[in-house]
């Protein structure tokens, strides 16, 4: 192709971007009652299959599959008034892309734009209720 040149391209049976062939994700609970409030212990998996981010199935326009673990520490008040909630996202600190793109100027040009999953995130939550 030349420089600046128009060139066809067709998507006849490819997949919707940023749609991927599988995505499966387990969540499981445990909670405990106690005088002091329930206790509830939940975990998710979630994985993500390969997917292309356009809908030109090029191979920069291809994010490959990863997985993530979450757990969240949730304490409840007796009165149902007052939450805690401790969370730890990314548990195994893994690497996904929540996106994968190009673009290509008139004169050849390549960029490749790249947005990871975020890295291991923790942290506390507070959460109160008003009113009867």
């Amino acid at each position: 192709p030349v420089p600046g040149q128009q060139i066809g391209q067709g998507i006849d049976g490819g997949r919707l971007r940023s749609s991927p062939e599988n995505k499966i994700a387990f969540n499981a609970n445990y909670t405990w009652q106690m005088p002091l409030g329930a206790l509830t212990l939940s975990g998710t998996w979630t994985y993500r299959d390969e997917t292309y981010y356009s809908v030109f199935s090029r191979g920069y326009n291809l994010a490959p599959s990863y997985d993530e673990t979450d757990l969240r520490l949730l304490w409840n008040a007796p009165d149902g008034r007052f939450t805690l909630i401790g969370f730890m996202r990314n548990v195994f600190d893994d690497e996904g892309y929540e996106a994968v793109g190009a673009t290509q100027s008139a004169w050849g040009v390549r960029t490749l734009t790249i947005s990871p999953t975020a890295p291991r995130v923790y942290g506390v939550e507070a959460q109160f209720r008003f009113g009867t």
